[in-house]
């Protein structure tokens, strides 16, 4: 089972549904998913109509319940939904979501993590489970640093001896025919290689996405097929595949 992180220290950057989208184009694919949330806001568990439901993420870390019994079908693959109260303290060590996904790596392909806005100990949890991070972020001076100290620390967990790679950057709400996105997006394409790594191509600011989320449809290549942020999403999700193709 490969397992990818979606990580920015920056809200607002579309982080749940980048999961999304790699979610339901596995889902598509007749790949076997899980979605874990370990973002106590729980967006993507609302997506999936699971938000509130137990027991949750924060019971199986607890030791309250087990993983398998938290899992919950939603139309892009399984999930694990999340808890408003889960915190960095509850995890008891940085290997706790690897040992919490071994226990159900033979029945999955792959695990799409979507993380907090944050870099504490939660998503260093999720990245120490992880074969790749993903970084979304937005074409602007917060976005940019955001997706700056991201990367940082990332390149840290590796420096430690982790297998985590950065898959790359991937720019979100954009508007192409404006000057100063135009300008982050080379900005980014910079860091990027910088780094090593590759910045994605943008996906593109559209209602549809928004809709998707509020009307709690996860399978959002059948919502708005033609919409361009989704036809965006689609062609990162082929970019994916592409990369888990390479790494094996």
């Amino acid at each position: 089972m490969k397992t990818i992180s979606v990580l920015c220290q920056k809200g607002g950057v579309g982080k749940s549904m980048t999961c999304l989208s790699m979610a339901a184009g596995f889902h598509d694919d007749g790949k076997r998913a899980l979605i874990l949330d370990v973002d106590r806001q729980s967006n993507m568990s609302f997506v999936c109509g699971c938000m509130n439901k137990k027991p949750s993420l924060r019971d199986v870390i607890k030791g309250r319940a087990d993983i398998r019994d938290a899992i919950v079908s939603s139309p892009v693959g399984d999930i694990v939904p999340s808890d408003a109260f889960l915190s960095d303290e509850d995890l008891v060590s940085p290997s706790e979501i690897q040992c919490i996904l071994k226990a159900v790596s033979r029945r999955y392909d792959v695990a799409v993590i979507d993380c907090p806005p944050s870099l504490g100990t939660i998503v260093v949890a999720a990245l120490v489970a992880s074969d790749y991070a993903v970084i979304p972020t937005q074409p602007n001076s917060f976005g940019y640093q955001g997706a700056k100290e991201t990367l940082e620390t990332v390149e840290a967990l590796r420096s430690r001896g982790q297998a985590v790679q950065i898959a790359g950057i991937l720019p979100t709400m954009v508007n192409p025919r404006t000057n100063i996105h135009k300008q982050f997006l080379s900005v980014l394409a910079d860091l990027a290689a910088e780094h090593g790594t590759r910045l994605f191509d943008p996906i593109r600011s559209s209602t549809a996405i928004a809709e998707a989320a509020a009307l709690q449809e996860p399978s959002f290549y059948q919502y708005a097929p033609r919409a361009s942020a989704i036809q965006d999403y689609k062609n990162f999700y082929n970019s994916i595949k592409e990369i888990l193709s390479d790494g094996n």
